[in-house]
């Protein structure tokens, strides 16, 4: 017999950076968005300073992953340039893995890191998570549970997609815009 397997995965866009700052910035400011300055996460690539996540301010004023922090810094003065902290990132993904626990029981985060090429790891800006949903009942209701669980964490944007592969269930995450970092439940 062939097992019944449904994956959700849920994705928060430019987690990174709710996860170094403190959450978006109305969870920042108690429920009141202002305008804050933009906001970048870098890390050492081959010995140089290179943005690897930005939030929404930054890219509108063109900075983007993989730019020199000085040609960012260039762009805004009033730049935010935040290290990358593993420490800091894995402590907000307990924290959305264990708050994702109360819609299944088999949650698995996809990790901080990306492989790039033979060798070069970079990290990754966007959080995703794993979830197991086959048996849950209805997924539509599932996907909405969890979207309404992540967004209240308030780390970023949230999609969320179901689907019988994990690597179908990300890609129903993405709408083919994903500068507007929406925030729907898309099963498949």
């Amino acid at each position: 017999l062939a097992s019944y397997c449904r994956i959700a995965c849920v994705r928060i866009g430019r987690f990174a950076i709710g996860a170094l700052t403190g959450g978006t910035s109305e969870r920042r400011n108690g429920g009141r968005s202002g305008a804050e300055p933009p906001s970048v996460v870098f890390t050492d690539v081959r010995g140089k300073p290179r943005i690897v996540a930005t939030d929404a301010e930054a890219a509108r004023r063109g900075v983007a992953c993989g730019m020199a922090l000085t040609q960012a810094k260039a762009l805004a003065s009033d730049l935010v340039a935040l290290p990358w902290d593993d420490e800091r990132i894995s402590r907000a993904a307990l924290e959305v893995t264990t708050a994702l626990l109360a819609a299944s029981p088999r949650v698995a985060w996809g990790g901080g890191a990306l492989r790039v090429g033979a060798s070069a790891r970079l990290p990754t800006a966007d959080g995703a998570w794993w979830v197991d949903a086959a048996g849950l009942g209805d997924e539509a209701k599932l996907a909405r549970k969890l979207l309404r669980i992540a967004r209240g964490l308030g780390y970023g944007p949230v999609r969320v997609g179901v689907a019988d592969a994990a690597i179908a269930a990300y890609a129903a995450t993405h709408d083919g815009d994903d500068r507007r970092g929406g925030g729907e439940a898309a099963p498949q």
